[in-house]
Formats: structure tokens, sequence, C-alpha cells
């Protein structure tokens, strides 16, 4: 049984800082935040190895056929995790026209964290400590979606032996 690690676009590519750890018992996966934003253009995204799992897209949003459309309990999550992220702030879920740069980056952070919950993924590693771990985040996160939230470094550290059974 393996051990589905989602990783924060900010920790990418892990090759970089995994490194000491045995990539076995892991199953890595990363969430799309740019298949809406890349749609139509001369871009595309292609992580190989890593699975890539598709972000919620707001109904009205982007165009057709680039991930599942969300719901009542997926808005119920986007709300939460918005909240978490700016502190009560911005927690609006239906509000996705006329953000500011730093509101894009919360709701995409928001979507990445309901993702993870949704699929029921074990460990979230993210370098973004302001918005997942700073200030009691990383209790509120965890004790409302994930097991846990983890720096790569702390990922090293606890995991360079292998899981703990």
């Amino acid at each position: 049984m393996s051990i589905r690690v989602t990783l924060d676009t900010n920790t990418l590519p892990p090759d970089e800082w995994l490194g000491p750890v045995d990539r076995a018992p892991f199953e890595f996966a990363v969430v799309s935040v740019t298949a809406v934003e890349m749609s139509g253009t001369s871009y595309s995204v292609h992580l190989a190895p890593l699975e890539q799992i598709e972000k919620l897209v707001p109904y009205g949003v982007g165009p057709y056929g680039v991930g599942p459309y969300g719901g009542t309990i997926d808005k119920d999550c986007l709300r939460r995790a918005l909240s978490i992220i700016t502190a009560g702030a911005f927690t609006d879920p239906d509000r996705v026209t006329g953000l500011t740069t730093g509101e894009l980056r919360q709701r995409r952070d928001a979507e990445i964290i309901c993702v993870h919950a949704r699929e029921k993924r074990e460990i979230f590693v993210t370098r973004d400590e302001k918005g997942f771990i700073r200030e009691g985040r990383r209790a509120e996160f965890e004790a409302a979606f994930v097991a846990r939230i983890m720096t790569p470094e702390e990922f090293v550290r606890t995991f360079r032996s292998g899981p703990a059974v």
C-alpha cells in the first residue's frame, strides 16, 4: 500500500529535494492548476512521471472539459480553504472575476488543497509556508482537510529512512 502525496507546484521538480528518500512506498501527484489558463494557447503542461489530478472548475469558468465541475461540497471546501488562507478576508467561492493577483494565487492554493482533500491523499508537500503553515494554518488545514502538510525539508527528514509503520 502506497502513501499518496500531493506536491504543490512550488515544489517542482521534486528531484531537486527528494534525493535521499526511497520513492517506492509513495505515489506522487500534482494538481493541474494551469489547465484552464493554458487552454487555447500553444503551451501544454506535461509532468511525467507524476500523476496529474484535475482541479475543480467552477461552472461557467474556462472551456468545457478541462476539469470536473465543482458542486456544493466542493464550494464548502473552497470556502473553508479560502477562509484559512486569507484569515477570513476572502471566502466567496463563486468570486472568480475581478480578483487581484494575490487573490488569484490564494484561490489557486485553495483549489489545490481541496483537490488534495477530494482525492483523500495523505500528505501535501508545499514551500508556501505563509499560505499553508504559519500562524496556525497547518493545524487548521490538517484538522479540516488533510492528514499532514509538510515542507520538502520536513518530508525528507521524516521519510529519509522510509515510512514509519
